[in-house]
């Protein structure tokens, strides 16, 4: 696999431009939306991936769960977390029809509490987790970096 069979081109133009604003803005790990979900099934592995490299592709920056209750933002490099897993005995996937609705912050809130990430209200009370953190100004702006953020078991 690569980055081309990974995302789609809509995903992958998406990723770069929003690299580029990242670059722009000079907010190394802004507060995005989501453009592509990537899992490995068997590992429980999730990640949100936020944007690209454009010289490097399979370099990306995400808010990542190892299936574990650990989460953490980082810089994901694509080809080794694809070795790795597959070298686990899963393989790493990409939800095509995943669309980001809420930028990084909110949905690394709900995961905080959750303790993984969760990228549908599948209850209520992940609904409402949504909705209480999407309600609050603060979780929406994209000009900042993520970390500035409050989290529990991720910074």
């Amino acid at each position: 696999m690569s980055v081309d069979t990974l995302f789609t081109k809509e995903q992958i133009s998406r990723l770069f431009e929003n690299n580029k604003i990242a670059i722009a803005l000079e907010v190394f790990e802004p507060n995005f939306p989501p453009v592509a979900f990537l899992y490995a099934e068997k590992l429980n592995y999730k990640f949100l991936v936020t944007q690209i490299e454009e010289r490097c592709p399979a370099t990306a920056f995400a808010l990542s769960d190892y299936g574990d209750g650990g989460l953490i933002f980082e810089v994901l490099d694509i080809d080794r977390l694809e070795k790795e897993v597959e070298n686990k005995g899963d393989v790493l996937r990409s939800d095509p029809s995943f669309a980001g609705k809420y930028n990084l912050a909110i949905y690394a809130k709900v995961a905080d509490k959750m303790e993984q990430i969760i990228t549908e209200a599948e209850s209520e009370e992940i609904k409402l987790l949504f909705e209480t953190f999407n309600q609050q100004p603060r979780y929406h702006n994209s000009n900042q970096n993520i970390r500035r953020f409050k989290f529990g078991v991720i910074c």
